[in-house]
């Protein structure tokens, strides 16, 4: 449980996904807001006595419900972001899980090889007084010997696969310090296998499953962004223009484009 925790609250990559929704939920703020309005300022001819100067504000006005498609676009894309950090989640409990079983049981080798380290020492020891009282043959002090040569190797090999198994687990835990302590071997209650129908009736609820789903809805919003970007927009201007060579009088101007 330690092990879990330290990984749901240092992994990098968990870290990046939780991320992800914040990032979505700017979108959606973003595609909910209107077009900005524009500015416009202009004069015909450069002589201060006679030229016209025009100040017009204009505002597009979104025809086609292309706001309510960018938010059900937007909507969508915060869902996928949710499903896909759940989605990682789970994988990082099941990657952590089996890098801590896999850490334990190089852990358990490792002993293992210590206490055969410490019997065949005492059988060399043995076989050496043995043939120094003349009761075995000196074949059989070397067959300890190298027996006990290969039980040290062992021990060797299963302590650098247990400092591998440590990184590994270090890694996915978000620290770049190798785990010192020993581990504990954990209660676990392991479940009997479920038949396949079983398994199949549960595909439902996969994490990956339903991120699949999501992305699928994220892709169909999408297409229907995009489809009603065919219908035009309504451009509505008003300004004022001014006409120094007249007098100076102004007049009111009104505009819709399309």
């Amino acid at each position: 449980q330690q092990a879990l925790q330290a990984a749901y609250d240092r992994n990098p990559e968990l870290r990046a996904a939780s991320r992800a929704i914040g990032i979505a939920d700017g979108g959606r703020t973003q595609a909910g807001l209107l077009p900005n309005p524009e500015l416009g300022l202009s004069t015909e001819g450069t002589d201060r006595r006679s030229r016209v100067e025009t100040v017009e504000i204009a505002q597009t006005i979104e025809l086609g419900g292309k706001r309510n498609a960018r938010l059900l676009a937007a909507d969508q894309e915060r869902q996928l972001a949710v499903e896909a950090l759940n989605a990682r989640r789970a994988e990082l409990r099941a990657d952590v899980m089996a890098a801590y079983l896999d850490a334990l049981g190089m852990q358990e080798r490792v002993t293992l090889a210590r206490s055969a380290i410490d019997v065949a020492g005492r059988a060399t020891n043995a076989a050496t007084r043995r043939v120094a009282a003349g009761k075995i043959s000196p074949v059989e002090q070397t067959r300890s010997s190298v027996a006990e040569a290969m039980v040290k190797m062992e021990l060797i090999q299963a302590s650098a696969d247990l400092a591998l198994a440590r990184r590994k687990l270090a890694a996915l835990m978000g620290s770049s310090q190798v785990i010192a302590q020993p581990l504990v071997a954990p209660t676990l209650a392991l479940a009997a296998i479920p038949d396949v129908a079983e398994l199949e009736a549960r595909l439902d609820a996969a994490p990956r499953l339903r991120q699949a789903r999501v992305q699928v809805a994220r892709e169909d919003a999408q297409i229907g962004v995009e489809r009603l970007l065919r219908t035009p927009d309504l451009r509505v201007t008003v300004g004022s223009q001014r006409d120094r060579e007249r007098g100076g009088g102004t007049q009111t101007i009104l505009g819709l484009s399309v």
